[in-house]
């Protein structure tokens, strides 16, 4: 996926049009779009510059996305509806299956890194 974006942020104009249900781009499609805005809050503030290299060892610059940029739908297999989600902070807001797997996988997540973090001090 950093490639990819890499190529698509080349040139002003280029899109990507993505369909998908595996949640490990969808995941890191998000991560890309938060680290975007963390990048644009970084440029508009006096936070500690050093900052940069720190969220580029996150994601590299060359494959940020931002916010603006994106758009996030949901097809209803049942009925057939496409349906436009907002999004706040790269993850959709709606009550919707997506967001309820990604919520509950990065809560995981994140207590591995609690785990980690008391055997490595």
């Amino acid at each position: 996926m950093q490639k990819i974006l890499e190529s698509n942020n080349t040139r002003i104009g280029n899109s990507i049009i993505i369909t998908t249900h595996s949640p490990y781009i969808i995941n890191y499609l998000t991560i890309a779009i938060q680290a975007g805005g963390l990048k644009k809050k970084l440029d508009e503030s006096e936070a500690d510059k050093a900052l940069y290299s720190r969220l580029y060892e996150v994601v590299p610059e060359q494959s940020l996305i931002s916010m603006n940029d994106t758009a996030i739908y949901e097809l209803n297999e049942l009925d057939g509806r496409i349906t436009k989600l907002t999004a706040e902070y790269g993850v959709p807001t709606d009550n919707n299956f997506l967001n309820t797997m990604l919520k509950e996988r990065n809560i995981l997540f994140d207590t591995l890194l609690d785990i980690e973090e008391e055997i490595n001090p």
